[in-house]
């Protein structure tokens, strides 16, 4: 045989033996690119993920404020409502007091109309 065709067998071969390599490699390379891609696209997710929660943070801290600033007013309302109730009581006692002295006024003027019809009485 000659020698030129020895090695064109050869590389025939070789061809034969490495085309299921190769399409590997070439299976392997478009997987690359595709794990890349889906690499790109977690990574701009991430980025947007990472976006919304500073948003969030800062919509949380911003309620945080309300909050405080809620919680200051409800203490001033209480406070309020604490001196009302107290206005309320010592009306309440003031009342109780003076009806208790219109009524005593009341029970010494009777007691002073019976002894004078008393001693009108006892003067018949």
């Amino acid at each position: 045989m000659d020698e030129n065709k020895l090695i064109s067998k050869i590389d025939k071969l070789i061809d034969k033996a490495i085309a299921p390599v190769k399409t590997q490699l070439h299976s392997l390379r478009a997987q690359q690119e595709l794990v890349k891609t889906q690499f790109k696209t977690t990574k701009i997710q991430q980025d947007s993920i990472l976006l919304q929660l500073g948003i969030l943070g800062t919509q949380f801290n911003g309620l945080g404020k309300e909050f405080g600033t809620m919680k200051t007013q409800l203490g001033t309302v209480e406070l309020k409502i604490e001196a009302v109730n107290n206005k309320i009581d010592k009306s309440q006692q003031e009342t109780i007091e003076a009806i208790s002295e219109l009524v005593q006024s009341g029970y010494e003027m009777h007691e002073r109309r019976t002894k004078k019809l008393e001693k009108h009485a006892n003067l018949l």
